[in-house]
């Protein structure tokens, strides 16, 4: 199918070529040659740039991305760089007419690369497919000038690699164009790799040897392209990958640090002589008393100085008992089955809880054993509870951490969703399905 897309254009084209050779000024038979491929060349391209600039504006506006619009004006740059050109060859100046278009060419197409990121790799392929057979077609008898030329568009496109002075467009966030940029640097260079080909086949044995030459000459250059990219892009993978984590352990570190803060609160608190002397009294004893009203006065104090995230502040006997609580209705309930409540008097020390669901909402319950001066026998549980909003809050201050509208993602260790900002309704969700089993345990645990 090919071969007869390629000898269409030749019968099209046969005719205006040799009535166009007749104006030029008189050529050798290696100059009327390079012309003929020249025109071959327009005919080939011309349409391809027409089509790709066709399609770069139809997404356009669609998706409104000024990137894309971008490669459209590169294409359309491209495709009217051979009217210019022809004017070099009527004037007979075919040798400046290649190394002039092929540069012209290679500059062009490198910069879709300050367009397009996750493209380096067609980009490269496609570019080097350009070069070489402009070069063996236009300027067969210049090899380290197309030779310089493949080292430029090297160089060219790793530089933009590395720097990226402007925003670039994935495009693996569009389909057509993670489709479309792909499939037409296989066409470009199939298509005009036939030229060459053709060329091998039906060319004398000076014109055999001058592409093989040349071809073999450009080699080293598209090696050091692949090889650059490659390597940039390795090294762009290791940047991000290192910025991912970087971003990562300063979230978590913050994180951690409430967690820590907030657990020596709670062990600070729990040492208060109002709520010491309070559990220290006799049940009966304590309903009404002085000691009563004084540790429920704290227990407010201590909930008013942080208001947003703060849900509760509550007195715990060593049953599981609610004695007292900034949220009244709470109390009398018993929780002697929470963890939290069991781990701090096992461990007998603070302790905060995994995400907590129940009717006052999703939390983390920080606890601390309550212990008599003299001989530091526990006599109940302090507890406090913190809305989710205060990690949220932590989360949404390192948002942009690795470029805008980065966001990091909170999971447990069974993959459920604590904090995810982009999408609040899913909290709580699993990334992946749970098992029966597990289900059963956070359910029984409280942690869904």
């Amino acid at each position: 199918m090919m071969a007869n897309f390629s000898d269409t254009i030749r019968i099209s084209f046969n005719k205006f070529v040799k009535q166009n050779l007749a104006n030029y000024p008189t050529q050798t038979t290696v100059e009327e040659n390079i012309m003929q491929n020249y025109l071959y060349a327009v005919a080939t391209a011309v349409p391809l740039g027409t089509v790709s600039a066709a399609f770069y504006l139809a997404l356009f506006l669609i998706t409104g991305v000024p990137q894309i619009l971008a490669a459209m004006m590169v294409m359309l740059l491209i495709v009217g760089s051979f009217l210019p050109l022809t004017f070099l060859g009527r004037a007979g100046r075919f040798h400046l007419l290649g190394l002039i278009g092929t540069s012209y060419i290679a500059i062009l197409y490198s910069l879709l690369e300050l367009i397009f990121s996750n493209a380096t790799i067609y980009l490269v392929i496609g570019g080097f497919a350009l070069i070489i057979v402009f070069g063996a077609l236009l300027i067969p008898q210049r090899r380290l000038g197309w030779l310089a030329i493949g080292l430029l568009f090297a160089a060219l496109m790793t530089l933009i690699e590395y720097v990226e002075p402007l925003p670039r467009y994935n495009i693996q966030d569009s389909i057509p164009l993670s489709i479309f940029i792909p499939a037409m640097t296989a066409l470009v260079s199939v298509v005009l790799l036939l030229e060459v080909f053709r060329n091998l086949v039906v060319g004398n044995i000076q014109t055999r040897l001058l592409i093989i030459i040349s071809i073999a000459s450009a080699l080293p250059a598209l090696a050091v392209g692949i090889i650059a990219s490659t390597l940039s892009q390795r090294a762009l993978t290791q940047a991000a990958e290192q910025a991912l984590f970087s971003a990562a352990t300063q979230t978590a570190t913050a994180v951690d640090t409430f967690i820590t803060t907030n657990l020596n609160i709670t062990r600070n608190n729990a040492n208060l002589l109002p709520f010491i002397d309070y559990l220290s009294w006799p049940a009966a004893d304590r309903t009404n008393s002085a000691a009563e009203q004084q540790a429920r006065q704290l227990l407010y104090q201590l909930a008013r100085l942080d208001q947003t995230y703060i849900a509760s502040y509550a007195l715990l006997d060593v049953e599981g008992n609610v004695l007292l609580d900034t949220v009244t209705s709470n109390q009398g309930a018993n929780e002697a089955n929470r963890t939290y409540f069991q781990e701090a008097l096992a461990r007998g020390q603070e302790y905060v809880s995994d995400l907590q669901v129940d009717d006052s909402g999703v939390g983390l319950i920080f606890t601390a054993p309550i212990r008599t001066i003299t001989d530091e026998l526990v006599v109940g549980v302090l507890r406090i509870r913190y809305r989710i909003d205060a990690i949220e809050q932590i989360i949404k201050e390192n948002n942009d951490l690795v470029g805008e509208d980065s966001t990091p993602l909170l999971l447990d260790e069974y993959l459920i969703r604590l904090v995810d900002l982009r999408a609040p309704i899913l909290l709580l969700e699993p990334i992946a399905p749970l098992s029966t089993a597990d289900l059963e345990f956070l359910r029984a645990t409280n942690r869904l």
